[in-house]
């Protein structure tokens, strides 16, 4: 398998956003998606963050092929 091929289906996982607490006590707000992760004390910037990452995501989805077709 590619490197390229390995990177689209590591894609194909959906975003996630979750609130994690720091040591120090305070709260953040985490998105990751495809290898990335975004930190945002802010609970608009990662609403932001995590529907980019969906746009993102359903595009990877609608280019997969379908299992049993290939590409000419």
């Amino acid at each position: 398998m590619s490197e390229w091929q390995s990177f689209k289906d590591s894609c194909m996982h959906p975003p996630q956003i979750e609130q994690i607490t720091k040591a120090d006590g305070s709260r953040i707000w985490r998105v990751t998606y495809a290898g990335m992760i975004k930190e945002h004390r802010q609970d608009w910037q990662a609403e932001w963050h995590y529907r980019q990452a969906c746009e993102m995501y359903v595009q990877q989805l609608a280019q997969k092929p379908s299992e049993g077709h290939h590409r000419r």
